[in-house]
């Protein structure tokens, strides 16, 4: 993982625009498809070290969520705050909402139990 040396300008040389979609896309390390940086000693999601450099502390109990579904992205235009049922809310709506139980089953291809009689 890159070492970010506690500069917010190393940071944003670690990220390309895409002039397509107009994300600024992390180029840096990842994992589970979001961009990771050590940052003054702490391991953070490049999206959320990137609201905190242009929108300030993130509040307790509330998630970075990506208007785009591109968990890549380090725009903050395309950055909002919610809650964690927003963000579940949010994945399912764009279908990335992907948990896995046990023995790799699916959550998406689990049924409620609600559904039986």
């Amino acid at each position: 993982m890159r070492k970010c040396k506690n500069s917010e300008a190393t940071f944003w040389r670690t990220a390309s625009p895409n002039p397509e979609t107009s994300c600024v896309e992390w180029i840096g390390c990842r994992w589970r498809g979001y961009g990771t940086v050590w940052y003054q000693g702490n391991r953070w999601r490049a999206h959320r070290l990137a609201w905190t450099f242009k929108r300030g502390s993130i509040p307790d109990g509330l998630f970075v969520l990506h208007k785009c579904n591109n968990r890549r992205c380090v725009n903050v235009d395309h950055l909002y705050l919610g809650t964690h049922l927003e963000n579940v809310r949010d994945s399912l709506a764009c279908g990335s909402f992907r948990t896995v139980f046990f023995k790799g089953n699916s959550y998406n291809a689990l049924r409620w139990r609600g559904d039986r009689e």
